[in-house]
């Protein structure tokens, strides 16, 4: 069984047993269990699943410290993947990624560079998103809204790009950058891009998702 399966199990026999010792019928403190962006309707969104199992677990850590064990990991996105998030187009992620955006306990990053990236995008009208956004700023906002967060290129990062090997007729320089990011940070990288399994072999951790 998953440690995320047995973590949710953990955490909600918890909070039925909270909710008998109190007699209190209301199921409200464990509706989390069954919010998903992937199995509601069209009405419910990235950021308004994300938003409340951040408040849920926050409240449940205060109430149960250590009596459970909260497994965190971090994860870098692609722009494809952002794309999708920001679009609710959760169709084309595969199940194993959605997974792993489901479980409250990971870390979602993007790199700078995938910001840079999906403005340019942004401004040269390739982007039709469900959502209005009036501006960069409004943009950039939403993506801190859904707490996803950003890690800047740094120096490290650079030697890295230096060292990295160009698979062949893969000239995307962006790709190239966000690569050798994840691999010099060693966090795992998500995206639709099938040249990225090139780059295992130099170190990449990345998580295809298939579409």
């Amino acid at each position: 069984m998953k440690k995320s399966v047995v973590l949710k199990k953990t955490l909600s026999l918890h909070l039925n047993l909270k909710n008998k010792k109190n007699g209190n019928n209301d199921k409200k403190t464990d509706n989390w269990q069954q919010t998903s962006i992937f199995n509601t309707g069209k009405q419910t969104t990235f950021q308004s699943w994300r938003m409340v199992k951040k408040r849920t677990i926050c409240a449940s850590n205060s109430r149960y410290a250590g009596s459970f064990k909260i497994i965190s990991m971090r994860y870098y996105l692609d722009t494809n993947i952002l794309i999708f998030i920001l679009h609710n187009d959760f169709d084309n992620i595969h199940h194993d990624v959605k997974a792993i955006l489901e479980d409250y306990a990971n870390t979602l990053l993007v790199s700078s560079v995938v910001l840079q990236e999906l403005v340019l995008l942004f401004r040269i009208g390739k982007l039709n998103y469900r959502y209005a956004y009036k501006n960069e700023k409004d943009l950039m906002k939403k993506i801190a809204e859904l707490n996803i967060q950003t890690v800047y290129f740094t120096a490290a990062n650079n030697l890295a790009y230096f060292d990295l090997q160009i698979a062949e007729n893969h000239k995307d320089m962006n790709d190239h950058l966000i690569i050798s990011q994840a691999i010099s940070d060693k966090i795992p990288l998500i995206s639709s891009d099938k040249e990225f399994v090139k780059y295992r072999k130099q170190g990449l951790n990345f998580i295809l998702n298939k579409r």
